[in-house]
C-alpha cells in the first residue's frame, strides 16, 4: 500500500507532466481538489500538499476561492526553486564556477552569432561603469556588474535555457558573496578581459571570445587556490 507521501509525489508528478507536455497550458484551470480526490482515492490534505508544492516550484498558481491554474513554465520555474537547497548544500565558489564554465563558453560562442548591435552598445557601456567601480574600490559593486555582464552575454546568446541556467548560478554566487566569500577578480587583468571580450563578439571573432572567457573563467578558479 502507497503511503501519503507516495501519493502525493505521484498527482505532482502526474501534473507536472500534463503541463511540460501542453496538455495543460498556461492559464488553464487544473482539475480541482474534490476531482483530484476522486481520480487518485486520496485525501484532500494530500491533494492540497501536492498543489502548494507545485506552486512553490512556480508550475502553478493556486487562487483561493477560484481553483489552480498554470503558469507560464520557463527553465526558470524548475531552476529557481533550486536556489535555497543549494545555497544550504555543502559546496564552495570553485563548485560554482566550474559549473559556470561551459555554459559561459557556450553563450558568448552563440552571443557572436545573434547579438544585437543595442547589446553590444549594453555591454560596453557595463565595461565602462565596472572600470569606474574598479577605480573608486567599490568591489562588491564591481563584482554585481561583473555578474551582469555574463548576463547580458547570456541574454544576447538567444538561448532561454542557457539563459536561466546562468542566472541561477549568478545568483547563487551572489547568495555565497554574502557570506564574505570575496573573488578577488577586480584587478586590470579583469577589466582587460572583459574589454577584449566585448572586441571579439563585435568583430565576430568566435574563438578568440571563447578562449577569452574560458580564461577569465579560469583566472578566478586560480585566484581561489591563493585566496583560500
Amino acid at each position: 500500500m502507497k503511503n501519503r507521501s507516495n501519493l502525493r509525489e505521484i498527482i505532482i508528478d502526474d501534473i507536472t507532466n500534463d503541463i511540460i507536455s501542453g496538455k495543460l497550458k498556461p492559464g488553464e484551470k487544473i482539475p480541482g481538489e474534490f476531482e483530484l480526490v476522486d481520480k487518485y482515492k486520496v485525501s484532500r490534505a494530500t491533494v492540497r500538499e501536492a498543489l502548494k508544492m507545485l506552486e512553490s516550484k512556480g508550475l502553478i498558481t493556486i487562487k483561493h476561492g477560484a481553483g489552480s491554474f498554470v503558469n507560464d513554465v520557463t527553465p526558470e520555474s524548475f531552476m529557481k526553486p533550486l536556489l535555497p537547497i543549494l545555497v544550504l548544500s555543502d559546496f564552495d565558489v570553485r563548485d560554482i564556477l566550474e559549473a559556470r564554465l561551459p555554459l559561459e563558453v557556450q553563450a558568448i560562442s552563440l552571443c557572436v552569432d545573434k547579438i544585437e548591435p543595442e547589446q553590444i552598445n549594453e555591454l560596453k557601456h557595463l565595461v565602462n561603469e565596472m572600470e569606474v567601480k574598479l577605480s573608486d574600490n567599490e568591489i562588491e559593486q564591481y563584482n554585481d556588474m561583473d555578474l551582469d555582464f555574463h548576463l547580458l552575454i547570456a541574454k544576447a546568446s538567444n538561448n532561454r535555457v542557457l539563459y536561466q541556467m546562468i542566472n541561477a548560478l549568478k545568483d547563487l554566487l551572489k547568495e555565497q558573496m554574502k557570506r564574505n566569500i570575496v573573488i578577488p577578480n577586480a584587478t586590470e587583468r579583469s577589466i582587460m578581459r572583459h574589454r577584449l571580450m566585448v572586441e571579439a563578439i563585435e568583430h565576430k571573432e568566435k574563438e578568440l571570445a571563447m578562449q577569452l572567457m574560458t580564461l577569465h573563467i579560469n583566472d578566478s578558479i586560480d585566484a581561489l587556490e591563493i585566496t583560500f
